[in-house]
């Protein structure tokens, strides 16, 4: 090109630029540096987009691009192009150009854009809301697993498991046993022959009282004058006379 053409294109650009800037500072265009940003329209940063994306530009104004934050929870790369490139981040979900709203508990989602939410898998319970990836959805109480992908396996008869976790069930006091798989307290550890519960605890029964059945109700005292060697007598006839 000329020289001299590209030095009264530069010149025009300058006062085009101050032309702008008295217009309002949303349009001021300070990055421009003469010719190449003429030929070179500047694009947004990551998480923004182009306010006045479709407007049509001179192409002394492609250098005036006008860039705002993306809406809550929504992310972009760096563009060109309107509010519509703004598209929900992980663990969000929404149409693109909106803010976004999280995931609800019990589900994730891993990736951008608009796609729904997934629902945790069978026997696993999310730890909170807006979760982003599958590990996030913990083995539910009862039952036990690897975080996420599984397998999940119930607590078996005799244990049980109070929290969501990948820990391992917990073994029932000694002298009690659950009546069923993936128990979730210890208040479901029944007390077997010969032991009874208090508020804290599985005990033996005290001597001289036996229990020859399994359930929280407390042992019975043996007969009249009759008496056993120890704690723990599932039966009457551990009560012998002395």
């Amino acid at each position: 090109h000329d020289p001299a053409k590209g030095v009264r294109l530069y010149t025009l650009g300058v006062s085009r630029v101050r032309a702008l800037a008295s217009v309002g500072a949303a349009r001021s265009a300070a990055s421009v540096s003469g010719l190449y940003t003429i030929l070179s329209p500047r694009r947004c940063p990551k998480d923004t987009y182009a306010v006045n994306f479709g407007q049509p530009w001179t192409p002394m104004e492609r250098s005036s691009v006008v860039c705002t934050r993306c809406p809550s929870h929504t992310t972009s790369p760096p563009s060109y192009a309107g509010i519509g490139v703004c598209r929900a981040v992980p663990g969000y979900t929404g149409r693109d150009g909106q803010a976004a709203r999280p995931c609800p508990k019990d589900s994730y989602k891993r990736r951008v854009g608009d796609m729904p939410c997934l629902r945790c898998p069978a026997h696993t319970v999310g730890k909170l809301t807006g979760a982003d990836r599958i590990t996030d959805c913990l083995a539910e109480p009862g039952w036990t697993g690897p975080d996420g992908y599984g397998p999940f396996d119930p607590c078996l008869r005799g244990f049980y498991k109070p929290r969501p976790g990948s820990h391992a069930c917990t073994r029932c006091p000694h002298g009690s046993r659950t009546r069923r798989v993936a128990s979730v307290h210890i208040s479901e550890c029944i007390p077997g022959p010969g032991f009874t519960s208090t508020p804290s605890d599985i005990v033996p029964c005290p001597p001289n009282t036996f229990k020859p059945d399994e359930g929280h109700h407390p042992c019975s005292p043996c007969p009249r004058g009759r008496v056993t060697e120890g704690g723990g007598a599932n039966s009457s006839a551990a009560c012998l006379e002395p």
